[in-house]
């Protein structure tokens, strides 16, 4: 089955992700799920349970075990969206020297170019440049960190010492 084989309603084209999305859909069996609690419907199921449970296995299967293992790890990958239409953008590397990046396209078809790796951290580096942080968060978040680290080592001190005890009252208890 060919997601692109089939029309809404409307007749736009459907996407692989709104089949996915309608495939896990309980309501097909007839029950529906509402705050977490599942309901028994008042409508006849279009498929069985034991079939919709075998199409999730399928499902989730087809997500485990996919692991990729990428040739090549681009700096700005998952961290940079597209100014267009605001999905991700990958790195490729175009002869087998130039790294560009493109929009994933996870909206559907983006006008939007490839763009060199090098103007994307100039403007990454242009940003950075202008963030300025206040003197007086500076010194706030200064007090805030010293704070935390006392905090966090009087509470590791506690823990530890409570261990101690209480090893000791075990050892103690078991030698008498």
């Amino acid at each position: 089955m060919l997601a692109r084989e089939f029309r809404t309603i409307r007749g736009r084209k459907f996407f692989p992700a709104q089949i996915h999305q309608a495939l896990r859909k309980l309501i097909y069996t007839g029950d529906f799920e509402f705050d977490g609690i599942v309901y028994n419907g008042s409508y006849t199921a279009l498929v069985s349970l034991k079939t919709w449970e075998r199409v999730q296995a399928i499902l989730d299967g087809r997500t485990a075990n996919k692991h990729h293992s990428w040739k090549r790890q681009f700096t700005l990958s998952g961290l940079v969206r597209c100014g267009h239409c605001g999905c991700l953008m990958v790195g490729e590397l175009k002869k087998g020297r130039y790294t560009y990046y493109h929009c994933t396209e996870g909206r559907g078809r983006c006008n939007d170019p490839y763009v060199r790796e090098e103007r994307l951290v100039g403007e990454l580096a242009r940003t950075l440049r202008e963030l300025v942080i206040e003197l007086s968060t500076m010194s706030w978040l200064e007090v805030a960190v010293v704070e935390s680290d006392k905090t966090e080592a009087g509470a590791r001190q506690q823990a530890l010492e409570r261990r101690i005890n209480i090893d000791l009252n075990a050892a103690l208890c078991c030698q008498f």
